[in-house]
């Protein structure tokens, strides 16, 4: 039996709740087949982005349904679904590619680039011998070294934004943690992490660092594989990345850095449409 790919964000009613506060929808089926239906100037319209064929849920009057499709390769495949009108398209211009780390893996590291393992390596040292430390923080510690951090301001002023609206909606499922310089008793880093427990993943939401301690990044990111298997969670995501299709120059640095730990990464190239008319 072919493993399911890890389940997309869209998975998740929270997510629905932090993206979509605004509008009026209703669930329709259950993660890893969750979706969504609007209704607008009389046309019902359900949306899913899942691995596996959703379930169509009848409803008068005129009907679409579309069914993007997550791949473990970027690749189109004009593969025919019978029922299903296409795919249409190479890409979903609206979806980035996600990355995610296999935390379930014993050797999760063994393919990380080799600067990243010689970083891991060095961070774990650090901690055995007590020169550096991980603090966890509530949330007004956390923004107290965020907004200080060297990070660019639209991207810390959007952060914020969303650090508010996630702590109403995640609660103790969000959590936050401070690295510590022992000796200098310095702050040298930070990381908020989101707990989706619909998902069977931790995600890497937020972090900030010290750009003189090189290790610091890579230690985040095992860190939060820690946490990954001490809840029983099956991924690691590490949020969207860039793409040649979603220019975004600001973006290049945190897809290069993502992208040498050897991720597991979802692609949307393949959208399907079924629409049928109900009296």
């Amino acid at each position: 039996m072919v493993p399911m790919l890890p389940l997309y964000f869209l998975q998740s009613k929270k997510f629905y709740e932090l993206l979509f506060s605004d509008e009026k929808y209703e669930f329709l089926g259950y993660t890893p087949n969750l979706g969504r239906r609007i209704k607008f100037l009389g046309i019902t319209m359900d949306l899913y982005v899942c691995e596996q064929e959703p379930e169509i849920v009848p409803v008068k009057g005129m009907h679409t349904v579309v069914w993007h499709v997550p791949k473990s390769k970027d690749v189109y495949e004009n593969i025919k679904k019978t029922g299903w009108f296409g795919p249409f398209g190479k890409y979903i211009p609206s979806a980035n590619p996600v990355p995610f780390i296999d935390v379930q893996d014993p050797k999760y590291f063994d393919k990380w680039s080799n600067r990243k393992k010689t970083y891991r390596h060095s961070w774990i040292k650090q901690l055995e011998k007590n020169e550096l430390s991980i603090l966890p923080c509530n949330l007004e510690k956390f923004l107290e070294h965020y907004l200080n951090s060297g990070l660019p301001k639209k991207i810390k002023k959007f952060n914020y934004n969303q650090m508010m609206e996630l702590v109403k909606i995640y609660n103790s499922d969000i959590t936050f943690f401070l690295v510590k310089d022992i000796k200098l008793d310095k702050i040298i880093g930070g990381l908020g992490t989101l707990y989706d427990y619909d998902l069977s993943q931790l995600i890497k939401q937020f972090s900030f660092l010290d750009k003189t301690y090189k290790n610091i990044g890579v230690g985040l990111m095992d860190h939060c594989v820690y946490l990954a298997r001490q809840a029983g969670l099956k991924h690691l995501c590490l949020t969207l990345i860039n793409t040649s299709w979603h220019k975004a120059r600001t973006w290049n640095g945190f897809t290069r850095f993502k992208l040498e730990f050897n991720p597991i990464i979802l692609y949307f190239r393949q959208s399907y449409i079924k629409i049928s008319f109900k009296r």
